[in-house]
């Protein structure tokens, strides 16, 4: 399964600080949450109002596991790190 999450940013909030820390949660999470295994994180490389600044990619084994990621606590605590510069989030979640 893929776990998919398009997110939103105050202005100026991205930067090399937030993308080292989300590279360093998530390898957290591969090494901690064996139901993860892998990820993916994306910067937009195009300015259109309608895009995202920041594409997630989380590879579960299955369904059932996006509920275990989710209540992790390193993803709760990069979560809640990153709540008050969020302006807007998507997720979509799909078969591999």
């Amino acid at each position: 399964m893929k776990h998919y999450v398009l997110l939103n940013f105050t202005e100026g909030y991205l930067n090399e600080e937030f993308f080292q820390r989300a590279e360093q949660a998530f390898s957290a999470i591969v090494d901690a949450v064996p139901e993860v295994t892998g990820f993916e994180i994306k910067r937009n490389i195009v300015t259109r109002d309608s895009n995202a600044d920041v594409m997630i990619r989380v590879d579960l084994k299955s369904n059932d596991d996006l509920k275990v990621y989710l209540e992790h606590p390193i993803h709760v605590e990069f979560a809640t790190s990153i709540r008050d510069h969020k302006t807007a989030m998507t997720t979509f979640d799909c078969e591999d």
